[in-house]
């Protein structure tokens, strides 16, 4: 699990920064055992800030994804990912 996104900011990363923080884990860890995680916090994060991290997130996470194994589980995550960040987003407009 590699922590990409930096809580302490309230700056809304470029997938492309959180493309080069998960590339620079690579000399330690297998990219098939990478998993993406916001890191602990996010709780605190006003709920667009959050949304937008874990959007940007998302982002990182097609980039460096292999265009051809795994396509049935990255769609089956896909969609856990998108349900989070519909209901995130329908919770913010409540």
């Amino acid at each position: 699990m590699v922590g990409c996104l930096d809580l302490n900011d309230l700056t809304v990363e470029a997938p492309e920064t959180i493309v080069a923080r998960i590339k620079r884990a690579l000399p330690y860890v297998r990219p098939e055992d990478v998993i993406l995680a916001p890191d602990c916090g996010m709780k605190y994060l006003p709920p667009d800030v959050a949304l937008g991290k874990m959007t940007a997130m998302v982002a990182a996470a097609k980039r460096l994804r292999p265009s051809s194994a795994g396509a049935s589980l990255r769609s089956q995550q896909g969609a856990r990912i998108g349900s989070i960040l519909s209901h995130m987003s329908s919770a913010h407009r409540a």
